[in-house]
């Protein structure tokens, strides 16, 4: 079992929210089948390490851990464990512990996705394979790789065009 990460475009933080009111989150399919909002599924991509690989390529600048600036929307984030006392203390089901939960990408990983050169994308992708945290899935197939940009890309570039944010929803 992995961890799914399921990037999305919304115009703010209230509109993403309606994600978490979904079973299956922001991609499930609603009454008419369609997805309820914009998204690209993944698994393993976390926002911080594994999409921040990649933004950190694009722009050609080292990976840190804040190379994406993520902001936390759910659980709230008024509601914090404040140590590992209280995170201990939670009860088994506190959305803490279980999940899902939601983040708002900044606009600059959204702006720098968009801006991606179509003729970079299995450049970038090959590159992106690499990775110390990709390279630990076993080989990746490139083909995937350049999918995926190009998928990434695509919302970011329907994002910004848009006005709109890129958010991340997270579920064990």
């Amino acid at each position: 079992m992995g961890v799914l990460h399921d990037y999305f475009r919304a115009p703010d933080a209230a509109t993403a929210l309606r994600a978490m009111e979904v079973l299956g989150g922001p991609l499930a399919p609603d009454g008419n089948g369609r997805p309820g909002f914009d998204g690209v599924g993944t698994k393993g991509i976390d926002p911080d390490v594994v999409l921040g690989e990649l933004v950190a390529l694009i722009r050609d600048v080292p990976w840190t851990t804040d190379v994406i600036g993520d902001e936390l929307v759910w659980p709230s984030p008024d509601e914090v464990p404040r140590n590992a006392e209280e995170a201990r203390a939670l009860p088994p089901d506190a959305p803490w512990a279980t999940g899902p939960w939601l983040f708002e990408l900044d606009e600059s990983a959204r702006d720098t996705l968009a801006e991606l050169d179509d003729d970079r994308y299995s450049e970038i992708a090959v590159a992106w394979g690499r990775t110390e945290e990709l390279a630990d899935f076993g080989p990746v197939d490139p083909e995937y790789l350049v999918e995926l940009v190009t998928e990434l890309t695509g919302l970011a570039r329907r994002a910004r065009d848009n006005g709109e944010r890129l958010y991340c929803w997270t579920c064990l």
